[in-house]
């Protein structure tokens, strides 16, 4: 009669033991994908929709794909008898995430066309309002000006549109004058604080000692 060694039984037991977990796996991983298909057509095949306004039943509705307004409004209960219907396509479809609204007799809608066009229209007119306030303020800190500005007669206003001069050196600049009386030659300029020989220079074409 035949046989087998302890290590062909051991040998037996552990690829039994392998087939059996292979099989297992495999029959969770069909299942799994069984599971995700279902779910996946369900979500294809419900959308939702918001439907508010002049029905008898407003709010989020859960429905299928592919339907009209006509039936969207059905499922909410039908329009109101003051609903003014000739305002909305009834016959066009319905996406996921839309919002539907019924107006009441007497009360205007905008087309979504409509609206678009009024949002470019908008946004066109901020774009040149910019555009002016820009035009504005460029027109501010640059006046015709006839250069170079004699120090001992220019204000801080002035002193600030200088090219290189902020307010706060402008007012040290005034400070300076205030406190040593008029500038006697440019070059005195270089005694106000934060004004060195490069920025001397820089400023020499808009500034001058008459």
């Amino acid at each position: 009669m035949f046989s087998l060694t302890v290590r062909q039984r051991m040998g037996a037991v552990v690829l039994l033991i392998f087939l059996a977990t292979g099989g297992l796996l495999f029959y969770l991983s069909g299942n799994r994908g069984i599971t995700q298909k279902y779910e996946d057509d369900a979500t294809v095949n419900s959308i939702y929709v918001d439907v508010c306004g002049a029905v008898a039943k407003p709010g989020l509705l859960h429905t299928k794909p592919g339907i009209r307004k006509f039936q969207v409004l059905k499922e909410a209960g039908g329009a109101l008898p003051e609903a003014d219907l000739g305002q909305i396509n009834l016959a066009e479809f319905v996406e996921d995430g839309e919002r539907i609204y019924v107006p009441k007799k007497g009360e205007v809608i905008e087309s979504p066309v409509k609206r678009r066009n009024k949002t470019r229209t908008k946004t066109a007119e901020q774009k040149v309002a910019h555009k002016d306030m820009g035009n504005t303020k460029a027109s501010l800190k640059s006046p015709q000006i006839q250069w170079p500005l004699d120090l001992n007669s220019i204000n801080q206003t002035q002193l600030e549109i200088v090219p290189g001069i902020g307010p706060f050196l402008a007012s040290k600049i005034i400070e300076y004058r205030t406190q040593n009386g008029n500038f006697k030659n440019y070059e005195d300029l270089s005694g106000v604080n934060g004004i060195g020989v490069k920025k001397l220079a820089k400023l020499r074409p808009y500034l001058c000692v008459k």
